[in-house]
């Protein structure tokens, strides 16, 4: 494996990228502020022959553990549980 470390650039990884539930333009991104049809990484990517530059990954990280930006850790073999009360 090589040293470099390999940047996922893709929307799905990026802390812009959001969905519009909009049935014309499902995707958007926040840092350049666009709505798109297709990912906003591939019309970007189209459009300027490059990778987006804008893109900000949603993760930290920390020596072995992935970290989210707002400070929750993600565990591995942990189910995933959800408490809500109605």
């Amino acid at each position: 494996m090589s040293s470099e470390k390999f940047e996922d650039s893709t929307c799905h990884s990026c802390n812009h990228f959001f969905i519009t539930h909009e049935k014309e333009f499902p995707y958007g991104c926040r840092a350049i502020d666009f709505k798109s049809v297709r990912l906003p990484s591939i019309d970007v990517e189209e459009a300027d022959g490059q990778r987006c530059l804008a893109h900000e990954s949603k993760f930290v990280e920390s020596g072995e553990k992935s970290l989210m930006k707002g400070g929750a850790q993600r565990r591995s073999g942990q189910g995933n549980k959800i408490n809500i009360e109605v």
